[in-house]
């Protein structure tokens, strides 16, 4: 199982309003999205540098794949 970091269109929580959210998504073996994490991400580390690296990744995949609908979501 593979995994990324997605930005996410909160539709359902706060249907009144815009409200997005950094996630872990899990992918299945055929690539199509399997699970997300219920909470957003949260960022720490030992040091700097974990912090910092963690940011990058987060970034750089948030960058590369478009946002996805909550309400598209498997549950």
């Amino acid at each position: 199982m593979t995994w990324n970091y997605r930005i996410i269109h909160m539709d359902i929580k706060s249907p009144d309003k815009p409200w997005y959210e950094l996630h872990e998504v899990y992918y299945n073996e055929k690539g199509k999205i399997e699970n997300y994490t219920a909470s957003p991400v949260e960022i720490s580390g030992d040091n700097r540098c974990d912090i910092m690296s963690q940011l990058l990744m987060m970034a750089n995949d948030a960058h590369r794949h478009p946002v996805l609908k909550e309400s598209k979501l498997p549950k």
